[in-house]
């Protein structure tokens, strides 16, 4: 198992124990408020309720406040023109209020039951990644679909590069037998790490600060997605470079043969 594989285990277990836990503290805190707390009793059973359920709502906030913020998603707001982001905002703020013990209530089980959901579909991700790495298959599936979990976190530009990337590996793994094995490597590594790690470092980020924030002189996290992504590119356009090299050099060997073989020839065929 690489370093990687056993960082991704560890990441993946840990996740899974603050799930447990949060489901753990929702269900004790809703069977004590339910089964236990009565309306105006002060008693320590209902603070206890309450404040267990206080903190899980904070906690699946402030681990999930992208999702929370996004509807998981279905909000792209980086592509919303900043006046109606105002007209929104008010609104769900002010439907917040009006319902904000029913969202007390439901948020965290959606919130719970998809990371339970999220984390089976990254450890499915990470066992196609590594049946890439070993040989057992190209990684190409898996790749389409963890890039996919990216599309509306990344900017329309910037995919158009993730997206010329992901072909170009396509293109080349379907010419895996042609390639050195230094070259194989590279070009698994990229479908299985090195683009998703830098897609996933970007998307962390919140885009004000993405696209403001100055994380190196003169660079942005948007300057320096758009150069991890030049530096992928330029790569595997040498890789494919190579290729086609070798098959020039295949075709002017054959045509040489061929001249070698057949061009002075005696033979003539027959006239009738």
């Amino acid at each position: 198992m690489t370093e990687v594989d056993q960082s991704d285990r560890k990441a993946g277990l840990e996740r899974l124990w603050l799930l447990i836990i949060l489901a753990v503290s929702y269900t004790v805190s809703m069977v004590i408020i339910v089964a236990v707390a009565r309306p105006n009793d002060h008693s320590v059973w209902t603070a206890t309720g309450v404040l267990l359920l206080l903190a899980t709502v904070v906690t699946i906030a402030v681990l999930s406040w992208r999702d929370v913020i996004t509807f998981g998603g279905l909000m792209p707001w980086g592509r919303i023109p900043i006046p109606f982001r105002v007209v929104l905002a008010a609104g769900l703020i002010a439907a917040a209020a009006v319902l904000w013990v029913p969202l007390i209530i439901i948020a965290p089980v959606v919130q719970i039951v998809r990371g339970f959901v999220d984390l089976a579909r990254a450890q499915s991700l990470r066992a196609a990644r590594r049946r890439g790495a070993q040989g057992g298959g190209n990684g190409v599936d898996a790749l389409g679909a963890e890039l996919e979990s990216f599309r509306d976190r990344v900017p329309a530009e910037m995919w158009a590069k993730v997206d010329a990337i992901r072909q170009a590996i396509i293109a080349i793994l379907a010419r895996a037998q042609d390639l050195d094995p230094e070259e194989l490597f590279v070009v698994r590594r990229t479908a299985a790490d090195y683009l998703p790690a830098t897609l996933r470092n970007y998307t962390r980020l919140p885009e004000a600060y993405a696209t403001n924030q100055q994380l190196a002189p003169g660079m942005t996290a948007y300057a320096l997605l758009n150069e991890d992504l030049d530096l992928l590119e330029s790569k595997l356009g040498e890789i494919s470079d190579a290729i086609r090299h070798k098959d020039s050099d295949a075709l002017v060997a054959h045509t040489r043969f061929l001249e070698a073989k057949f061009g002075s020839s005696t033979l003539t065929l027959p006239t009738g």
